[in-house]
């Protein structure tokens, strides 16, 4: 195969879209360049999501498990009584005249925020890739996510209306997070595939920003170490904004300790909408999908979508085994974080400057592993064999029985008798900084590899998929938790699911075959490059 040969010492011209020749050293120094503007471009951006994903998840959940516990009762108490600070079950509003624990109501929340979320990016993702202006897509979701962390600092009253209003708001703002994340997928592999024109090309609104397709792909490690450095890039700096949020909190909480958060929350929305501007015009332009002829139609494109999503099951078989390993790996992370998140509060603290370093940990070890990977990645990914699987899908199946085992580590706290399973303080610490660096190793993998796996042009509606997928199960597990612990009282049941599903995605993900699903996407495109 083409990719799988190195690049020939006597190609020393590149041919370009305008037929003109440059240089290797010229071409490559403005590849460098518009590589380095897109990176940039692509981290402010992850920036500026992280910043109030960081405070608006940390602060408005905490926020509203203060007020739940305040307006609540404990089981078998008067209604609105009220909750001790160490009650492990709390009942609190939720419809019109019931109550119901605090951890189902949790649950239900996050189940309505993945429906709807699932619902319309599977409505929505066809058309972004349809259409033209990507950028701009992603730019104007990312603005309207970041719009909605401003009413926080309003949002600090101890009543059942406010209670209402943090629930509302939490589903609405996750669902424009999910879209604007999303819609930010097709940055890394754009960065992949490229070679860049000059700004001839650049302005060309229907050409893919400068976007030059080699007649000669670049080794598979190549292409896999500009990949995983552009998501170093966009992971690190979404890890940097978590870390000044959480930072900046702890020098707020010293003035006024009790909404340090949500002022915070409502700051961060601020500076998220002016660094996304900044950052408007450094990131890469992406023509529509090679598969889309003529206008969009909105209303059909949606029922396309799901057609051609289900086409693509059979067409690329190892992209879904990659997808649903991943997918399952994510709903399992999703719900032992909610776990975990609330043993803390219940076992070790609920002072914010407390709970802000225990949540500085997971973004911080993920830092540590950007730098680990821009630094390791090169070398280990440049070794590899062209007949062999990947190193990322090694690194992967590494990072996923790491995070099992820490699940099956919190099922040993269901025993009364058992002093350990997230019962003691440097638990909670160590197993939250392992799970943050294995987790962003396993984002780092999942993203470069499905790239590659996946038809190309269509990152939003096949990265789309796996939010989709998501969203389309881990109802499931919030649904059957929620009665669960509202029936037991025992919040650490929930980890006995996660266990059992992340060892199922550790099979689907050792099952994958990756060589196999590049090889088959090369073929495809060489027999028909115009379409998926």
């Amino acid at each position: 195969m083409e990719y799988e040969t190195e690049e020939k010492p006597g190609d020393l011209q590149m041919r370009l879209p305008d037929g003109q020749n440059a240089s290797t050293a010229e071409t490559r120094q403005r590849s460098f360049s518009l590589e380095r503007q897109h990176k940039t471009g692509f981290a402010m951006t992850q920036f500026a999501i992280g910043a109030p994903f960081s405070a608006f998840n940390t602060y408005i959940i905490y926020q509203m498990q203060i007020v739940g516990y305040t307006i609540g009762n404990e089981p078998g108490q008067p209604r609105g009584s009220g909750c001790s600070l160490l009650a492990t079950a709390c009942e609190v509003p939720f419809g019109t005249n019931s109550f119901i624990n605090y951890v189902s109501f949790n649950n239900y929340i996050n189940a309505i925020t993945y429906v709807s979320t699932g619902v319309l990016i599977l409505a929505l993702s066809g058309i972004g890739d349809r259409m033209g202006y990507k950028r701009e897509q992603y730019v104007l979701l990312t603005i309207a996510y970041a719009a909605l962390a401003l009413p926080s600092a309003a949002l600090t009253k101890v009543d059942s209306p406010t209670f209402a209003a943090l629930a509302a708001l939490y589903v609405v703002f996750n669902l424009f997070g999910f879209l604007a994340g999303n819609w930010g997928k097709y940055v890394v592999p754009y960065v992949m595939f490229s070679c860049y024109d000059d700004e001839k090309v650049e302005g060309h609104p229907e050409q893919p920003s400068g976007l030059a397709i080699l007649p000669s792909e670049p080794l598979r490690a190549t292409r896999e170490v500009k990949g995983t450095k552009a998501a170093v890039w966009g992971s690190n700096a979404l890890s940097i904004g978590q870390i000044a949020v959480l930072l900046l909190t702890i020098g707020i909480s010293y003035v006024s300790a009790s909404s340090a958060g949500l002022y915070v929350s409502t700051s961060a929305g601020v500076i998220s909408i002016v660094i996304t501007l900044a950052a408007w015009l450094l990131l890469p332009k992406a023509a529509p999908a090679p598969h889309a002829r003529g206008s969009t139609n909105v209303f059909c494109t949606p029922f396309q979508t799901v057609l051609d999503l289900l086409r693509g099951i059979s067409k690329y078989p190892q992209a879904f085994k990659l997808l649903v390993s991943y997918t399952i790996y994510a709903d399992a992370a999703l719900v032992f974080g909610g776990v975990t998140g609330s043993l803390y509060t219940l076992n070790v603290s609920r002072d914010i400057r407390i709970y802000t370093a225990y949540a500085l940990v997971q973004p911080a070890s993920a830092l540590l592993a950007g730098m680990f990977c821009a630094w390791a990645y090169p070398a280990i990914l440049r070794r590899r064999r062209p007949s062999s699987n990947s190193a990322l899908k090694a690194v992967m199946l590494a990072a996923l029985a790491v995070n099992l085992f820490v699940t099956v580590w919190c099922c040993i706290g269901i025993s009364p008798r058992s002093r350990i399973g997230f019962k003691q303080p440097w638990e909670f610490y160590l197993w939250q900084a392992v799970q943050g660096f294995t987790g962003a190793l396993i984002n780092f993998s999942f993203t470069v590899l499905f790239a590659q796996l996946s038809p190309r042009g269509r990152e939003i509606e096949y990265f789309g998929f796996q939010t989709v997928l998501s969203c389309a199960t881990i109802w499931i597990p919030q649904i059957v938790n929620g009665p669960i612990v509202a029936a037991t009282n025992i919040t650490r049941l929930p980890a006995v699911v996660c266990a059992a599903t992340l060892l199922g995605a550790l099979g689907l993900a050792f099952w994958c075959d990756d060589t196999k699903g590049i090889r088959l996407i090369q073929e495809q495109q060489e027999e028909s490059p115009l379409t998926d």
